[in-house]
């Protein structure tokens, strides 16, 4: 896989990615904002490199597009964006 998002993986990829680790959890707090940084940054489970995440959050984030309909989940939208918008955050101080 490369470092960045591109058109053979683009932003859902990663995306949905995050989402399905996070899918039965019960809520999407903090502490599973630093568990997933942590699988992003060390490359368990969710490999691409931080930086592809990164641009795909960030990309993500900027669509019209509803991101909790990427994989099912009982989190609504807003619960699945401000979890993303943590994420990317906390990435981008790894960074």
């Amino acid at each position: 896989m490369t470092d960045q998002a591109s058109p053979s993986r683009p932003w859902p990829f990663y995306v949905s990615g995050v989402l399905y680790a996070v899918q039965f959890r019960p809520a999407l707090n903090e502490d599973v904002v630093q568990s997933i940084k942590g699988k992003i940054t060390k490359g368990v489970g969710l490999t691409g490199g931080a930086a592809a995440y990164i641009a795909a959050i960030r990309q993500g984030l900027e669509q019209d597009e509803t991101v909790s309909d990427l994989v099912p989940s009982p989190h609504g939208e807003s619960e699945c964006r401000a979890f993303l918008a943590a994420l990317l955050r906390s990435l981008d101080e790894h960074s």
